[in-house]
C-alpha cells in the first residue's frame, strides 16, 4: 500500500512538474513569439528621409529611388525615403524650415554647414567616414567636421570656338585681353556675355564671384577669409573693383538687351544657339538636360583672368550630405552618407548627373561630355583657388550675405549706384552676423 501511494505521489508530482514547465513554455514562447513580432515591426518600419535636390530628368526622383534601392537591398531593415524640395525656398531656408517644424530629415543635401554646425543642428562626421575624403581636414568648424562634401565644381568662362576663330581672337590671358575680346564680339553684332538677371544665383555665379576672385588673386588671396573675421569690410578694394568691373560689363552692353527678364534656360541656350559667344558658368552644366543644351559649335573653357593674368581657376567644393542631429536613426543615416561615397557605382553617377568632379582619397573618374572635356582642357596647368562667400570654417561669410549680394548685381543693371550698394551690403553683413 504504501509503495502504491509513493508511486502516486511521484505521479501526482510529475504531473504538476509536467504542467509547470507547460505553462512556463506556454509563456516564454508568446515571449518569444512577441519578441519576434517586434523585431519584424522595427525591422520594417526603420526609415531614414533624405533631402536631395531634384533637377529635371538627370537629378529626378527616378534617379534617387535607384541609389536608394540599392542602398536597401545591402540593409533590408532599413528603407530610404526621397524628400525634395517642392517650394521655392532656397536649400539652407528649406532646411531651416525643417528644422523649426521638427521635421529635419536624416540625411541632408547641406550648403551651409557652418551656420547649421554652430546652431548644433548636425551631427559630427566620424574619423572613419571622414577618412574617406581627399582632404578630411577640410571645412572643419571647430576642429569639427558636420558634412561631407561629395563633389568639386569648376567656374569659369565657356566661350564659342567657331565664333573666336571667325573674330582671330585669342583665349584671353589678362583683363585687358578678355575686355578686347568682347568689346570685338559685340562689334560684330553678337552678345559677348550671356547671363540671367531674373535668376539672381547666375549673376552670382556668372558674375560676381569669378569676379571677387579674380580680383582677390591679383591683389589679395586673403580678402575672403579676412571679410570672414572682419578684418577687411566690403569697401576693400578687392570687392569694390570687382562690382565696377561688373558695371563696366553692363554699361558697355556685353550682357545685351533684356537681361533682367531672361532667366537660367534662356541665358543657357542664348549661348548654346551661338548668339552669345561666352557664358561664365559652373561645370554643374556638363550635367544639365536643358533643351537645346548640346551645341552646334565646339565649346571652350577658360578661367576668367586679372589684371596680371590667369591665376588659377576657381572651384566650388562646400556641398556636401550631413546628418541631422535630432535623427532617431543616427548610425544608420551616417551608414548611408558611407554609402554614397564607398559605392563606386552610385559615387559616380551622382557625380556624372551634376558634371562634378569628385572629392574622394580615391579619385573617380567618368566619360565626360563636350562641357566636361572643355575644363579639363581649359584648367590644364593651372592651380585651383575657392570660391569667395562659400567658404567653410574660418572662410564661411555671413549666413544668407550670398542671395543679399547678388540681388545687388540685379541693382547695377538697374542703374543703382555702386558705392550706395557696397555700404548697403556692409549694413547687411553686420544684421546677418549678429
Amino acid at each position: 500500500m504504501k509503495k502504491k501511494w509513493t508511486l502516486l505521489l511521484a505521479s501526482t508530482m510529475l504531473l504538476s512538474m509536467l504542467a509547470a514547465c507547460g505553462s512556463g513554455t506556454n509563456e516564454q514562447s508568446k515571449e518569444n513569439s512577441q519578441e519576434t513580432e517586434d523585431t519584424k515591426k522595427t525591422e520594417e518600419t526603420m526609415e531614414i528621409k533624405w533631402f536631395r535636390q531634384e533637377v529635371g530628368s538627370t537629378r529626378n526622383k527616378e534617379f534617387y529611388k535607384k541609389i536608394e534601392d540599392k542602398f536597401h537591398e545591402l540593409h533590408p531593415n532599413i528603407k530610404v525615403v526621397g524628400v525634395a524640395n517642392s517650394s521655392n525656398l532656397t536649400v539652407s531656408e528649406f532646411l531651416k524650415t525643417s528644422l523649426a517644424s521638427g521635421d529635419m530629415p536624416d540625411v541632408v543635401t547641406m550648403q551651409s554647414a557652418d551656420e547649421f554646425g554652430k546652431a548644433n543642428a548636425l551631427l559630427e562626421i566620424p574619423d572613419h567616414i571622414a577618412n574617406l575624403l581627399a582632404d578630411p581636414e577640410f571645412g572643419r568648424t571647430g576642429g569639427k567636421l558636420y558634412t561631407m562634401p561629395y563633389k568639386t565644381d569648376v567656374i569659369g568662362v565657356f566661350y564659342n570656338k567657331k565664333v573666336f576663330a571667325d573674330l582671330d581672337l585669342s583665349v584671353p590671358k589678362t583683363w585687358a585681353e578678355f575686355t578686347d575680346a568682347a568689346n570685338k564680339i559685340k562689334e560684330a553684332k553678337l552678345t559677348p556675355l550671356s547671363t540671367s538677371g531674373k535668376d539672381s544665383w547666375v549673376l552670382g555665379m556668372g558674375g560676381l564671384w569669378p569676379l571677387v576672385g579674380a580680383e582677390a588673386l591679383n591683389n589679395n588671396t586673403d580678402y575672403p577669409k579676412q571679410r570672414a573675421s572682419d578684418e577687411l569690410t566690403f569697401q576693400d578694394d578687392v570687392f569694390k573693383s570687382a562690382l565696377n568691373k561688373f558695371k563696366d560689363w553692363n554699361q558697355n552692353g556685353y550682357f545685351g538687351k533684356g537681361v533682367l527678364g531672361m532667366n537660367y534656360q534662356q541665358a543657357t541656350e542664348q549661348f548654346t544657339s551661338g548668339k552669345a559667344a561666352m557664358y561664365i558658368m559652373g561645370s554643374w552644366i556638363a550635367g544639365s538636360d536643358l533643351p537645346n543644351l548640346k551645341p552646334d559649335f565646339e565649346v571652350g573653357f577658360f578661367p576668367l583672368p586679372s589684371d596680371k593674368g590667369v591665376l588659377g581657376y576657381m572651384t566650388k567644393g562646400t556641398e556636401g550630405w550631413s546628418v541631422s542631429a535630432t535623427s532617431e536613426h543616427k548610425e544608420e543615416a551616417l551608414e548611408f552618407v558611407k554609402f554614397l561615397f564607398e559605392d563606386k557605382e552610385v559615387y559616380t553617377s551622382l557625380l556624372q548627373a551634376e558634371g562634378a568632379f569628385s572629392t574622394t582619397k580615391e579619385p573617380v573618374t567618368y566619360e565626360m561630355n563636350e562641357y566636361g572635356q572643355a575644363i579639363m582642357q581649359g584648367i590644364e596647368g593651372i592651380q585651383p583657388y575657392p570660391l569667395p562667400g562659400f567658404g567653410l570654417g574660418e572662410t564661411a561669410w555671413a549666413p544668407g550675405i550670398d542671395s543679399y549680394l547678388f540681388k545687388i548685381l540685379q541693382n547695377i543693371i538697374a542703374g543703382a549706384d555702386v558705392n550706395k550698394e557696397i555700404e548697403a551690403a556692409d549694413q547687411e553683413w553686420s544684421r546677418l552676423a549678429n
